[in-house]
């Protein structure tokens, strides 16, 4: 008994211990049964009624629905009010009272009978494109090369522009005549000494020789002088008779 006695002593210390350890426990025990009870007060209370009632779930589920169709509603109102950018009528589309795009058809030059001649020296781009065959790009290329040349002595010079062959200067020679009197001549004796001539006719070679001719003499009396220098062939002085004099 002596030995049960033992190990069942406590001192008094240990005593102390096992109390505070009972009432810590107690205290905690208490706290948990309170948190329990209110928790269960705090809940909304599910009668079997509500639960099997199936007007109040629809009820429910209509109100969620109704939610969001009007929310749905309320964005589309916000994105129809945006002011929206209206596309620009294209240039061939013209709008007509009724608020209706009508096609613009496209304008084509009217074109000169057959038989019409017309001066080749006199005609501008609007002229030139009412002859058949000649569009806006030969119109500028003939009526610029003769800008260069000084003007046309002959119909024959349109094979010398850019683009017309044989074939092409055979269908519009007949349109055209061209009067050698309406040609813009240069004076080469009255040129700057410094300046270089810039004619379809003349080579820089042949420029840079009537140079020096003009620095050394000052004048050039006539094609005599030419016919001294090796940079002109007879056939370039033919070529050039029409469109230097020498006054």
């Amino acid at each position: 008994m002596n030995k049960w006695k033992d190990y069942f002593f406590f001192s008094k210390g240990e005593r102390w211990g096992l109390t505070l350890l009972f009432l810590l426990g107690a205290i905690m025990w208490l706290l948990f049964t309170f948190d329990m009870n209110t928790s269960k007060e705090q809940r909304p209370l599910i009668t079997q009624k509500d639960s099997i009632d199936p007007k109040v779930l629809l009820s429910k589920t209509q109100s969620k629905t109704q939610k969001d169709i009007i929310s749905k509603n309320s964005k589309k109102k916000k994105l129809n009010s945006t002011p929206t950018r209206q596309p620009k009528p294209s240039v061939r589309f013209r709008q007509n009272p009724t608020g209706r795009h009508q096609y613009k058809p496209y304008k084509h030059s009217i074109k000169y009978p057959a038989g019409t001649v017309i001066e080749l020296n006199e005609a501008d781009t609007t002229e030139l494109k009412k002859i058949p065959g000649i569009g806006s790009s030969f119109a500028k290329r003939i009526k610029g090369y003769g800008r260069l040349l000084g003007g046309y002595r002959s119909v024959t010079q349109l094979k010398e522009v850019y683009g017309i062959d044989s074939t092409f200067y055979q269908k519009l020679k007949p349109w055209f005549k061209a009067n050698a009197t309406l040609i813009s001549v240069i004076k080469i004796n009255h040129l700057p000494k410094d300046s270089l001539l810039y004619h379809p006719y003349l080579s820089r070679k042949q420029a840079y020789a009537l140079r020096q001719v003009l620095q050394k003499r000052g004048k050039i009396i006539g094609w005599q002088n030419l016919k001294l220098l090796k940079e002109f062939t007879p056939q370039d002085i033919k070529r050039l008779s029409p469109y230097i004099s020498f006054e």
